[in-house]
């Protein structure tokens, strides 16, 4: 039980890491506030983001995992609950920025 218990929060650790990664490439590619009015394709969305369709698909479903992103009819993606929360927010904008740094 101990040694599980240590595990999943050692896994805790690691994936806080990889979120706040995702969340950073989310803000800095402004990813959410191009889904703040309507949803998106992915290709258009892929070439304002200037990554090839591939690399915004892994973004993009990263983003839903985390529930910044939606999926939504039609194969479009639109903004998640926890996205609209970051969404013209600069005080949590500077905070992710500011992780990167610690990360740097």
């Amino acid at each position: 039980h101990v040694a599980r218990r240590r595990a999943r929060d050692t896994f805790d650790l690691c994936a806080g890491f990889v979120y706040s990664q995702i969340l950073l490439a989310c803000v800095r590619l402004a990813l959410l506030e191009r889904l703040a009015d309507r949803p998106r394709d992915l290709a258009p969305l892929a070439k304002d983001l200037a990554l090839p369709p591939d690399a915004a698909l892994r973004l993009l479903r990263a983003a839903v995992a985390l529930r910044l992103v939606e999926h939504r009819r039609g194969g479009r993606f639109g903004l998640g609950p926890l996205g609209a929360a970051v969404v013209g927010n600069r005080a949590v904008e500077a905070m992710i920025e500011h992780h990167a740094l610690l990360y740097g």
